[in-house]
C-alpha cells in the first residue's frame, strides 16, 4: 500500500488543493491516506477502469463526490485505452498569496496491496515563466477535463479549478526532494529532471541503441521485449526483473542478450515500473506508471519521470542491489552466468547442467509437464535460476555433499505395490535437472526403448505395433521383468556406467557414489536402513539408470530380432520362425540371469502368428489395439463407484431428476477428459472397447437420473441421453480420425 501521508507543507503553508490520479481505487485506502481531518472539497481524484471499492460508511462517502472516472469507449469488448497514470499534485498556500507545489510520481495505485513499488517526490516553485519540462504534466491534466461529468452539480467548479491549475502549473519548475523512497530518491536528487507523458511512445530508449538496459515491470509483452533486445549495441545486455508468472511465459521464446533476475518466492509482488539505460558512462532512469506492453506504450494515458542519474548509479548491479536489498555480489554472479554459457554438446554433464540455458530449458520442460502446482513451480523456478542450484550441483560433483537419505513409501498403482523413494524438493529438482541434461545421451540407447527417452512416449509403442506391416506373421515373445528396479545389482550397473561414459569421469564418480550408497528411511527422521537397491524408483535419474542397465541387451535385440520393443520392464520380441524366437528367448534368459534379473512367470508367454495378447494393459491382435478386459473392468468399477456417490449426493440434497441432467452431463464429460480415456484415441485402432465404455456411461446416466439400478432405468432411451448433450466416445473417436 502507498505510504499513508500527505507531504508536509513548507513552514507557514497549508494545503490549498490536490489532484490525485490512479488506475485502481479503494475508498477506504484513500481516506486513510488523506487523513480524517482533511476537507474533501480540496481534492479531485481521477480513477481509471481498474478495481474500484466504494466504502459504505458516511465518513468515506463524503469523499465520493471528489472522484471522477476516466473511461474510454470499448471496441471489440476492450477499451480503446486505459487511464493508468499515478500522479499526485499538491498546492500549498502561504503568506501573502505565495504558493508551493509538491509532485509525487507513483507506480502504485490507491489500493491496499503491499507490493514492491516506486515513489518519487519533487518540490515545485512558480518562476513566472513558461517551463517546457512541465508541459507533459499540464497535458496530463488537460486530458482529464472532458471526463468531468456535466450532469453532476459540482462539475463546473471542478473544471474551473483544474483549468486554473493547468494555467498556473505551466510556469512551475520542479526539483527532486527527499522522500521515504530512500534509494531511488538518492538517485533522483543528483539527477537532471524531466517529465514524460501522458503518451509515452516517444521515450528514447524504445528506439535507440544502448549498452545496457534494466527493465523492472510486472507486465511485459513478447514483441516489446524482442524489440528492446534487438536494440542492444554489440555486446550489450538487457536485464529483466519481473514476477514469476510473467517471466515463465518467456521461457518458451528466449531472446539473445536477455538476462533474467527473478525474485525470491517470499519477496513481495513487483509492481514498480523502472527502465534504467546505460550508454557509455551515462545512466538514464525512467520511472512511473508504464509497463512494457503494447497498451501502455501505444494507447494508455501513462506518466513517467526521466532522470540523468550518472553521478549516483555506478553500475546496473549496484542499482539492483539497492533497489531489491539483495547482495550485489549475488546479483553479479546470477547475471554473469548468462555470459559464460559457451558449453558445447561434448562438455561434461555437470558443466552442461550448471549452464543457465540448460536450466531455463528444464524450467520450460517442467511447465509443459504441469507436474507441479503454481506455488511449487514458482519455487522451482526461483531455485533453478539461483546460485544455490549451482552450488548444490557442485557439491554433488565434488562428493562433498550427497543427496539426503531418501524416504521410502509403498504405493499401490495399477494393482501393484511398489516401493518409491523421494528426497527434499530442491534436491529432487537438482537431480531432475541432471537427469534432463543426461537426455543428451539418449542416442546411446536403442531406438526401440520407449520409456525415459526424451521425446518418446510409451503410447508410441502401439504406433510402432500398428505400423509394423508383418507383425501378424511373426512368432512373438511377450514378457515382463520381475521386480526390475529392486533387483538391479550395483556392481553390474557400475560396470555398465563405466563402459558407456568412460569419457566423463565426473559423471561416473557421482553415479558410483549414488548407487553404492543404499541408505533409506521409512519415515522422516526415522531409522536409517542400509539395504536399499542400487536404483531407487522415484528418484529422477532412476529411469536413466534402467536404460543404462539394459543398454547392451536392447542393442542386441534390436539387431537380432525381427521386431523388438521395451517400455520399462515390459518386453515384446518377434521372429520369423519359432526356432529363431527360441534362440532369442534363450539369449534373453542368459543376459537377464547375468544381470541378476528374472522374468515374470505369469506375464511370460510365446504367441503364434496372429494370436491376441495383452501388452502394457492393452489388447493386441495382429496390428489392432484395443482396451483389455482387465482395463474395461477397472473402468466399469470406477464408473459404478462415481454413480453411487452421485446418487447419494442427489438424494441428500433432494435434487429432482430434471435438475440433475445438465450438471450430470457436464460431470460425465469432465470425468472422461481427466480420466485419460480420451488419450486412448491415439492408441486404439478399433472402437469396440470405446463402445463398451459408452454403454457403461449411458447406464450410469440412466441410474443417476432415474434413481433405479434395475431394468427400470432402461426406460430412458439412448436418443434421450444424446438429446441431453452426451457426446459418445465412439463418435469423438471417429471425429479425431477424420481430422
Amino acid at each position: 500500500m502507498i505510504r499513508p501521508l500527505i507531504p508536509d507543507p513548507p513552514s507557514g503553508y497549508t494545503l490549498k488543493e490536490a489532484v490525485l490520479t490512479t488506475f485502481d481505487l479503494d475508498m477506504y485506502t484513500l481516506r486513510t491516506l488523506i487523513g480524517p481531518d482533511q476537507d474533501p472539497e480540496k481534492f479531485i481524484v481521477f480513477r481509471g477502469d481498474g478495481e474500484f471499492s466504494d466504502a459504505a460508511d458516511t465518513d468515506h462517502r463524503s469523499f465520493c463526490d471528489t472522484v471522477v472516472k476516466v473511461s474510454w469507449p470499448s471496441r471489440n469488448g476492450l477499451p480503446e485505452a486505459f487511464f493508468h497514470a499515478k500522479v499526485w499534485l499538491f498546492e500549498f498556500a502561504g503568506p501573502a498569496g505565495t504558493v508551493r507545489w509538491h509532485l509525487i510520481v507513483h507506480s502504485a495505485n490507491i489500493c491496499p496491496y503491499d507490493n514492491l513499488e516506486t515513489e518519487l517526490h519533487f518540490a515545485g516553485t512558480d518562476t513566472g515563466e513558461l517551463q517546457e519540462e512541465t508541459a507533459p504534466l499540464c497535458d496530463l491534466f488537460q486530458s482529464l477535463l472532458p471526463f468531468i461529468d456535466d450532469s453532476v452539480s459540482s462539475a463546473g467548479g471542478k473544471r474551473n479549478r483544474l483549468s486554473d491549475w493547468i494555467f498556473r502549473l505551466a510556469s512551475v519548475r520542479f526539483t527532486a526532494c527527499p522522500s521515504p523512497e530512500g534509494f531511488l530518491q538518492q538517485a533522483a536528487v543528483s539527477g537532471t529532471f524531466s517529465l514524460i507523458g501522458p503518451a509515452c511512445r516517444d521515450i528514447p530508449f524504445l528506439q535507440e541503441p544502448y549498452d545496457e538496459i534494466l527493465i523492472i515491470s510486472p507486465f511485459i509483452t513478447s514483441a516489446r521485449l524482442r524489440t528492446l533486445a534487438d536494440h542492444a549495441a554489440a555486446g550489450g545486455r538487457c536485464i529483466v526483473l519481473t514476477n514469476f508468472d510473467t517471466a515463465g511465459r518467456f521461457f518458451d521464446s528466449l531472446f539473445p542478450g536477455v538476462r533474467w533476475l527473478l525474485p525470491h518466492p517470499q519477496d513481495p509482488y513487483i509492481h514498480a515500473k523502472i527502465f534504467l539505460v546505460r550508454r557509455g558512462q551515462r545512466f538514464d532512469l525512467y520511472c512511473g506508471s508504464m509497463n512494457l506492453t503494447d497498451y501502455a506504450i501505444d494507447r494508455n494515458i501513462e506518466f513517467m519521470v526521466h532522470l540523468d542519474v550518472s553521478s549516483s548509479v555506478p553500475s546496473m548491479e549496484a542499482f539492483l542491489a539497492g533497489f531489491t536489498g539483495r547482495d550485489e555480489t549475488e546479483i553479479t554472479k546470477q547475471l554473469a552466468q548468462y555470459d559464460t554459457f559457451t558449453v558445447t554438446g561434448d562438455s561434461p554433464v555437470f558443466q552442461q547442467a550448471a549452464d543457465i540455458q540448460t536450466r531455463i530449458g528444464y524450467i520450460r520442460h517442467l511447465r509443459h509437464r504441469r507436474k507441479y502446482s503454481a506455488d511449487q513451480l514458482i519455487e522451482a523456478m526461483s531455485f533453478l535460476l539461483s546460485a544455490e542450484c549451482t552450488h548444490m550441483l557442485d557439491r554433488f560433483l565434488q562428493g562433498t555433499d550427497m543427496p539426503s537419505i531418501p524416504l521410502c513409501k509403498t504405493i499401490a498403482a495399477a494393482g501393484k505395490k511398489r516401493d518409491t523413494y523421494t528426497l527434499p524438493f530442491r534436491e529432487m529438482l537438482a537431480l531432475g535437472l541432471l537427469n534432463y541434461t543426461l537426455h543428451r545421451y539418449d542416442r546411446i540407447f536403442s531406438q526401440n526403448v520407449f520409456l525415459h527417452i526424451h521425446g518418446r512416449r510409451p503410447s508410441e509403442v502401439f504406433k510402432k505395433i500398428r505400423n509394423e506391416s508383418g507383425l501378424s506373421d511373426l512368432f512373438l515373445f511377450r514378457t515382463d521383468i520381475h521386480a526390475f528396479d529392486p533387483s538391479m545389482e550395483a556392481d553390474v550397473l557400475s560396470a555398465a556406467i563405466h563402459r558407456l561414459f568412460s569419457f566423463d569421469k565426473e559423471l561416473c564418480a557421482f553415479l558410483d557414489r549414488f548407487i553404492y550408497r543404499k541408505e533409506y528411511c521409512l519415515e522422516p527422521d526415522g531409522t536409517v536402513y542400509t539395504d536399499g537397491p542400487a536404483q531407487m524408483t522415484g528418484i529422477p535419474i532412476a529411469g536413466f539408470l534402467e536404460n543404462v542397465y539394459l543398454q547392451d541387451y536392447d542393442v542386441q535385440m534390436e539387431q537380432c530380432a525381427e521386431f523388438y520393443v521395451r517400455c520399462g520392464d515390459d518386453i515384446l520380441i518377434g521372429a520369423r520362425t519359432e526356432v529363431d524366437l527360441g534362440k532369442l528367448i534363450k539369449e534373453t534368459e542368459r543376459i537377464m540371469n547375468g544381470k541378476h534379473l528374472s522374468l515374470s512367470e505369469t506375464k511370460t508367454m510365446v504367441l503364434r502368428p496372429g494370436e491376441p495378447f495383452v501388452f502394457m494393459g492393452w489388447k493386441v491382435c495382429g496390428n489392432t489395439v484395443d482396451f483389455s478386459e482387465e482395463s474395461l473392468q477397472r473402468i466399469h468399477q470406477i464408473i459404478q463407484e462415481k454413480t453411487r456417490t452421485l446418487l447419494i449426493r442427489y438424494k441428500k440434497a433432494g435434487i429432482p431428476p430434471a435438475l440433475r441432467i445438465p450438471f450430470l452431463i457436464r460431470y460425465v464429460h469432465r470425468t472422461v477428459a481427466v480420466s485419460g480415456i480420451r488419450t486412448s484415441f491415439r492408441i486404439v485402432t478399433v472402437p469396440d472397447g470405446l463402445r463398451k465404455i459408452d454403454r457403461m456411461i449411458c447406464d450410469a446416466i440412466r441410474t443417476a437420473v432415474s434413481g433405479k439400478t434395475g431394468s427400470g432405468k432402461y426406460r430412458i432411451p439412448y436418443k434421450t441421453i444424446r438429446s441431453w448433450g452426451y457426446r459418445s466416445l465412439v463418435s469423438q473417436y471417429y471425429q479425431r480420425l477424420s481430422r
